[in-house]
Formats: C-alpha cells, structure tokens, sequence
C-alpha cells in the first residue's frame, strides 16, 4: 500500500510539473512568435542604425556598366561587393526574392563616420525594384540592407 501511495504522490507531482510548464509555454511561444514575425516586416521605416565598418581582407570588383543587380536571399545579398563608374549616375536592380522587408542604402566610411549617401526604400518581396543612383565621386563605400545587421558589403566607385 505504500508504494502505492508513494507512487500516486509522484505521478501527481509529475503532473503539477507539466501543468505548470503547459502554462510557461504558450506566452513564451507568442513571443517568440511576435519577435521573429516583427523583424523584417513592414513598410520602410525611419533611416537605419549606423553600419559597421568592413573589416579583414579587402574586397575587389570593377564595374560593368551603369546597371547593377542585386540579389537579396535567405536574408543575404548574392554579393559583397559592388561597383559602378565614378561621376556617372547608375542604377541599382535589387531583387528581393525573400517574403521580407529588404533595401539597399551607400554610406560613406569616413574618418569623422558613415554618412548615407543612398537610401532605396524598403520593400516587400518577392518583388525587384529598380532604383536610380546620382553619381558619386571615386572611392570606397560600405553598402547595405538598414534591416539585417551583416546584410551588405564593399561598394567600389572607380
């Protein structure tokens, strides 16, 4: 009889357990639901956070023309670097094939910090948007999505 006891003392502790873990789980799947469903959605909002500078080996390009495409994925771009002709205005083809918020911005990486220089608008996808670029003088610029921290790369104006 006391192992019976002993075992129904158990099996109910066991349950009190999984009560109290079935009422933990639910807000702490909701908010894990609204933290993973809020970054990346959305319409364009206000200008984005300073970027990092690019650190480690540089990257080279050259450019080909006054069109450039963009492929944005798996929230990452299909480049890290790009390049168009210094003092010609190009265009930017950005190819959002994610059901996410993405755009491209140009910064400068100067000594007193980044200035934008370019801001595409955020946008939607699957979609492609083009958008048109003024002409900037030669030299190394950091490009990349305001969205997704580590999302962009080395913009080269030669």
């Amino acid at each position: 009889m006391a192992s019976l006891v002993a075992a129904n003392r158990a099996c109910s502790r066991s349950s009190r357990r999984m009560k109290t873990l079935s009422r933990l789980a639910f807000p702490a799947t909701v908010a894990a639901f609204v933290l993973l469903t809020a970054c990346g959605q959305g319409d364009d909002p206000a200008a984005s956070a300073t970027p990092a500078a690019t650190e480690g080996t540089p990257v080279t390009c050259s450019p080909a023309g006054d069109e450039i495409a963009l492929v944005a994925e798996g929230s990452v771009f299909d480049k890290d670097c790009l390049a168009a002709a210094a003092n010609k205005p190009f265009t930017i083809q950005l190819d959002n094939r994610d059901s996410l918020r993405h755009n491209i911005e140009i910064y400068s990486i100067a000594s007193g910090g980044p200035e934008m220089l370019f801001h595409g608008p955020m946008f939607i996808g699957p979609k492609t948007r083009t958008f048109d670029v003024d002409a900037l003088p030669a030299g190394t610029y950091y490009f990349d999505c305001q969205a997704h921290t580590g999302m962009g790369g080395t913009f080269i104006v030669e």
